[in-house]
Formats: C-alpha cells, structure tokens, sequence
C-alpha cells in the first residue's frame, strides 16, 4: 500500500462552512491512544509545517470540550504530514461531534483553522462510564508536572528527615565516645595506642624514644644521622642536580648522613625523589696519591645507597700561583652499591699521560684547597 493512503487528506483552503470527514478519528466509546495520521495541503500542494504546529479543538456529542496539542509523528514535516495520539477523553460521549477543527499555529499566531468532523459510536459493552469532562491537554500537561514538582518535593523532605535523623545518630555517638575518654580532648590527658602521623613539628618537651631522637639532632659528631651546624643551609651553595637555586632544600629533606673526609664536609640528603650530595670545605694538608683510598666511613641505614657505584667529582688544583706549577686535578667521592664510601685525588690536566705514571705524577700535594659542589643521583632507590 502506498505510504500516502494513510495520510488523511485535509486542505486548509476549504471554507470555514465545509469540514472534511475524517473516518479514522471515529471509533468506540471507551478507545484510547488511536493515531491518526494527516497531511496538510495548500490546494494541490502539501503545506510546509517546519517551525509550526498543529492543535484539534472538539466539541463532542454533548458540547464538551476538548483540546489536544502537540503533533506525534513528526518524520515529514516539509510534506506537512504528521499524526496525533487521540486519547479516551475525544472517544466518551457517542454521537456525532457539534464543532471540532485543526488549527495550525506558529508561536502565538494562528495560521490556519480546517473544520474536521468524526462519529463516536456506542459501546455497548461499556458497563462504567465517567462523566464527560472537559480535556484540555495544555492543562492537564501543568497539572501532571505539579504533581510531579510535588511529589519530587515530598521526596526530598523525606530525605532531609532522614538525614537529620543519622546526624543526630553521629552526634549522640560522638558525644558517647567524649564523655567515655574515646576522642582527645584539649586540656584532658590523651593516651595514644595506634599509630599516628603527623605533620607539623611538635613543640614542647618530649620523652621516651624521641628523646633520643633529639640528641641525635644536637650531636657533634660529623658522622651522626643528624648534626645541628649541617642543618643550617644559609652558608651552602644551594642546588638541585647541577642547577643552582636561591631556594633552600629542607621542605624535601627526608633524612641527613654527613661525613668528614680530608677535612671536607660530604653531606648526603635523602628526599623524597632521590638522595642530593653536597660537597663543601678545604682540604687539609696532605700528599695523596691518584688511587682510590678506603675511608672506613659508610652510608648509615637512613640513606639508601646507588643502584651502581656512583662518583661525586669537584674541580680544584694544586700549587702555588707564580711559585710552582699548578696541577689540575677533581676530589672525588666513590659511593657503592653497598654503601662504603672512597675517595682519591685524581688528576685532570691535559698533559697529564696516565700510561707513563710515576711517583713524581702520581702522588699530589694539596695544602689548604677550597672545594665546594653538589651532585643528584635521581637513579637512588
């Protein structure tokens, strides 16, 4: 069948004196939901509803009356074709209708009034019928949504009593564990069992375990965890990797090792990314030779040592200016894997010719020489 025949013809260039019968709107007392499918036509040619739309007005059998907009089937509106969903309020009272028609709209501007008529046939088993009433869809579309609006509202004070209930709950509970000694209170004394972290100092006094802890802070000895004249940073050539910063380290700083080799403070910062080594001082006087040389000192359990044997390098020199010749050389500071820690003078100069060594080269004498650096190992773990 032609997808057309479907289509109920209506032109809106009939008189207002002329309706057109639409047989498909007719049927039972009691049918509900019947579609309806129409297409709008100026004379021969379809009327192009894009933008518009489309309400039918009815007075039915008993003059009451009903009003349904909104088109349904909105697939071809530039055919002018669509269909509407009659409910059971246009199918109650049996009888031909008195007055019904389309009107076509656009915003608040009426375009096209078309009479329509159609027959409601009684049904004879209908046992129960309401009274007929009149059925204004707009209407009833703002009743439906305040009933929701309400209903939504009812809901949500629901929740609320709900809510107010637990929150008294966790009141009442918070209120038992206080009265019972089971939350710390300010100015009560407060006995800690678990474990707890926290983090900004603690000030005041402290005993037990961390007393020790604070003599390790004022230790003296270069080789403590924790020496109180390293953690001043003011004096230090301040750097990450090898990029110097006008910012301190201490907000990263996680633990301290600090040694003395050869009169030179090596100290070993352990942060959060990797463990930075800072490298300042003089050498004291001494002849050295270019080998490595054990120092007995190594990392403590705080720092963790190098994925591989790792060498912190400081330039210097050796010699007097105007009075000896000057040997280019780095102080240089071997960390292992497990953690030992070496050290060796070891000469720089392009002169120098490490195949042809001897005791005249390869023994130097270091009086006095400043040396200073840092050096990041982010391959620490």
């Amino acid at each position: 069948m032609d997808i057309s025949q479907k289509f109920v013809q209506i032109n809106t260039e009939l008189s207002t004196d002329q309706a057109t019968v639409v047989n498909a709107m007719s049927g039972r007392q009691g049918d509900n939901k019947r579609e309806v499918f129409f297409q709008l036509k100026d004379g021969q040619f379809p009327h192009n509803l894009s933008g518009q739309d489309v309400r039918l007005v009815v007075k039915d059998a008993k003059g009451v009356l009903k009003v349904l907009s909104g088109m349904n089937n909105v697939s071809n509106l530039a055919l002018g074709r669509f269909s509407m969903v009659i409910p059971w309020n246009f199918y109650q009272a049996a009888g031909d209708i008195l007055d019904g028609y389309l009107q076509v709209t656009e915003g608040d501007k009426v375009i096209s009034t078309i009479p329509i008529h159609y027959t409601v046939y009684t049904n004879q088993g209908t046992f129960v019928q309401t009274d007929d009433k009149v059925f204004l869809s707009d209407v009833q579309t703002l009743v439906d949504d305040i009933n929701s609006r309400f209903k939504g509202a009812t809901q949500n004070l629901e929740a609320m009593e709900t809510a107010t209930k637990l929150l008294q709950q966790a009141l009442d509970n918070a209120t038992a564990q206080i009265n019972g000694k089971g939350l710390a209170s300010k100015g009560d004394d407060n006995t800690f069992t678990g474990s707890n972290t926290f983090t900004n100092p603690i000030k005041g006094s402290l005993q037990g375990v961390a007393t020790n802890a604070l003599m390790a802070n004022t230790a003296n000895d270069p080789n403590a965890a924790h020496v109180t004249s390293r953690n001043d940073f003011s004096n230090y050539k301040q750097t990450f990797g090898t990029i110097a910063l006008t910012e301190g380290i201490s907000r990263n700083l996680m633990y301290t090792f600090d040694a003395i080799l050869w009169g030179v403070h090596v100290t070993f910062y352990q942060t959060p990314i990797g463990v930075q080594i800072y490298v300042n001082g003089s050498l004291s006087e001494r002849d050295s030779s270019w080998d490595w040389q054990s120092t007995g000192v190594s990392l403590n359990n705080n720092i963790n040592p190098p994925l591989t044997d790792y060498i912190i390098a400081v330039s210097a020199a050796s010699g007097v200016v105007g009075y000896s010749y000057r040997l280019s050389f780095e102080f240089q500071v071997k960390v292992t894997t497990t953690g030992n820690i070496l050290i060796r003078l070891f000469r720089t100069d392009t002169a120098y010719d490490p195949g042809k060594q001897d005791d005249a080269w390869g023994i130097v004498h270091v009086k006095n020489m400043n040396v200073e650096g840092a050096a990041f190992y982010p391959s620490f773990v």
